[in-house]
């Protein structure tokens, strides 16, 4: 919808269901995961980088590589809201590393937990109409 930020990046669903994940760094501020994509997921991406917060599993950034290597884009979140038990970032900066300056940022300022949308309102034209 004209910006850097795609609706799998505000989802997640697809790094849970395509990609196999490795513990490949921890700290006693932060756990890293590398996501590599299984071998029939429909992803362009040859890897992302997770890095999330220690005590609360809480993501604080997402890097996406291409199939050579190369860092194309970081997702970085912040400004946490407590949802029952969960920290949930409000604020989520999409930034392009391709051309560089190139960001979106999205911040959610007035929310609620555990009210059910319908299914309906998930789609592009609902969205672009606030459903």
């Amino acid at each position: 919808m004209g910006s850097d930020i795609s609706y799998s990046d505000l989802s997640g669903r697809d790094l849970e269901t395509d990609y196999t994940a490795e513990l490949t760094n921890e700290s006693a501020e932060t756990v890293e995961l590398t996501l590599t994509p299984n071998p029939t997921a429909p992803t362009s991406y040859g890897q992302v980088v997770l890095v999330a917060d220690a005590e609360t599993y809480a993501p604080l950034e997402y890097t996406f590589f291409d199939q050579r290597g190369r860092a194309v884009k970081r997702i970085t979140f912040s400004e946490f809201a407590e949802a029952g038990d969960l920290n949930v970032p409000t604020r989520l900066e999409v930034e392009n590393l391709l051309r560089e300056g190139e960001r979106t940022v999205v911040v959610t300022s007035d929310y609620e937990f555990g009210v059910r949308i319908p299914e309906a309102c998930f789609t592009e034209r609902a969205l672009e109409r606030g459903c």
